[in-house]
């Protein structure tokens, strides 16, 4: 017995076009809405960033607790580096002092509490949009 093979279904058409499609659902429109769809997530998350950042500036928050520490780590950069990341409160020092090195920058800029939320949300805004492309 021979073995046949059979050709694919096919629409014919022009040796200058685009292959033609028996479904609309792999044409140019689903590119279009996704492309849509993600701008308007990063949008929605910019915008709540916005929103997040200027309550967050209005209310004069206040660091309590872990976040207290946090900001006298931070206070101390520019004449002694910390070697060890924040201390918690179960014994132990949280790993790598990065977040504090970089925290220091937009702190030593305004000299405020709120300069912590501030480069925050500079950090996951940059986290968002590496990510996004």
């Amino acid at each position: 017995m021979e073995a046949t093979t059979r050709e694919p279904d096919v629409l014919p058409t022009d040796p200058g076009s685009a292959p033609a499609t028996t479904s609309h659902r792999s044409g140019l429109w689903p590119r279009i809405r996704s492309v849509t769809a993600e701008r308007f997530a990063l949008a929605c998350v910019l915008v709540s960033f916005a929103v997040a950042s200027v309550a967050a500036y209005r209310s004069g928050w206040v660091p309590l607790g872990d976040e207290a520490l946090f900001e006298l780590l931070v206070r101390d950069v520019p004449s002694r580096l910390p070697l060890v990341g924040v201390y918690s409160r179960f014994g132990w020092s949280h790993p790598g002092p990065l977040q504090i090195w970089l925290l220091a920058v937009p702190y030593t800029a305004l000299r405020t509490s709120t300069s912590l939320l501030v480069g925050t949300l500079v950090g996951h805004l940059a986290a968002v949009l590496a990510a996004w492309g």
